[in-house]
């Protein structure tokens, strides 16, 4: 999955969206108009490549700093919900919204 955090003009946060990476070429396709989503994908499919996929990272915010750190153990990412970045009430409530 890839996750991408959309900001305003002055970089506060104002949505989270998660995507099937194998969704996402089809994605671009059907959205294609709205360059501002084209960027952001491109951006987060070209950090992503910088990283091998068998390997896991976690994100932290410690001493006012972000740090991408390496977990070497996957269980511990797992047993800490560290898998799931977006709750189950959240995706259910961006599903809902598809339907309507």
């Amino acid at each position: 999955y890839t996750i991408i955090g959309f900001t305003d003009d002055t970089f506060k946060l104002r949505g989270i969206e998660e995507f099937k990476t194998s969704d996402i070429p089809s994605f671009l396709q059907k959205n294609g108009k709205n360059k501002d989503i084209k960027f952001a994908f491109k951006d987060a499919l070209n950090f992503m490549e910088s990283f091998e996929s068998e390997r896991f990272y976690q994100l932290k915010f410690e001493n006012n700093h972000w740090h991408l750190i390496q977990v070497l153990d996957q269980a511990i990412i797992q047993r800490d919900g560290f898998d799931t970045v977006l709750s189950p009430e959240f995706k259910a409530w961006r599903e809902s919204l598809k339907q309507k």
